[in-house]
């Protein structure tokens, strides 16, 4: 039995891509840019479910380059724009494109409407100046990201937050793994996004400042 015969869902993805493939080599204004658009991000949708990056990347950049030609996309494609450019600036910053990354993160900022929609260019944009060594400028957004979740700890908080990461650290290692995977799941989204936030601004700040890096050295190994 071929590998399509046994997974024809797999076969239903490359008949996808095929026909996208298709649609893009046309010659310009065969298809209508529309179609470009939302085939382009369906096959991107699932190529990145299999793990197919860099093709869906490219299908990313062939429906942003659709949307790029209409100076109303936000308004007449906002569902769209928002997916799509938040998705390939994070892709863009994952291999390195940065200032793709950062051209496509802009339009997010500009013209999302709430700041909720923002966020996941937001940890994309905190990666990607992370990866280039900007850390500061990483640390502002994240610290940005706790405020608006409501979740900025008073006082020391950066120390403070290492310390409760010690101490969950130090009861997960006592308990077994069927007791671990027992724990009741967490299902507070806002809580969840503050926790990743938080996880980022701990080594983006210790990126930022050789005293806390020494503090947090010392703090691990107490």
């Amino acid at each position: 039995m071929s590998l399509y015969e046994e997974n024809p869902l797999l076969c239903e993805k490359w008949v996808l891509f095929a026909a996208v493939n298709h649609f893009n080599s046309a010659p310009f204004g065969l298809v209508e840019p529309d179609l470009l658009i939302e085939t382009n991000h369906t096959a991107a949708i699932n190529a990145i479910e299999l793990a197919a990056f860099a093709p869906a990347l490219q299908y990313l950049r062939k429906a942003a380059e659709c949307l790029d030609s209409s100076k109303t996309r936000w308004e007449t494609h906002y569902d769209y724009c928002l997916t799509i450019f938040s998705l390939a600036a994070d892709m863009e910053f994952t291999i390195g494109s940065f200032h793709r990354g950062l051209r496509y993160s802009n339009q997010v900022k500009a013209n999302a409407r709430t700041y909720e929609d923002k966020m996941p260019v937001l940890f994309a944009l905190s990666e990607g100046y992370s990866q280039r060594e900007m850390h500061a400028k990483a640390l502002e957004i994240d610290i940005q990201m706790l405020k608006s979740l409501g979740y900025m700890p008073k006082g020391p908080f950066l120390l403070r937050s290492l310390h409760g990461l010690h101490t969950m650290n130090s009861i997960f290692d006592r308990m077994s793994d069927s007791e671990f995977l027992a724990m009741p799941e967490l299902d507070d989204e806002t809580l969840l996004k503050a926790n990743r936030v938080l996880a980022n601004l701990i080594v983006h700040a210790v990126f930022c400042d050789k005293m806390f890096a020494l503090q947090v050295a010392r703090a691990t190994n107490a």
